[in-house]
């Protein structure tokens, strides 16, 4: 697994235990991260 990817997963829990709500950028960042996992593994 990418480092950069893991790192804004652990950010991205972080911010959900200060915010229940992650924004829609958050999201959209979050998907494009699982799609490229997706790519790298099929390829």
């Amino acid at each position: 697994m990418n480092i950069s990817i893991e790192t804004s997963l652990e950010k991205a829990r972080k911010l959900n235990r200060l915010r229940s709500v992650p924004s829609d950028y958050e999201l959209d960042m979050l998907k494009r991260a699982l799609a490229l996992m997706r790519k790298k593994m099929h390829n």
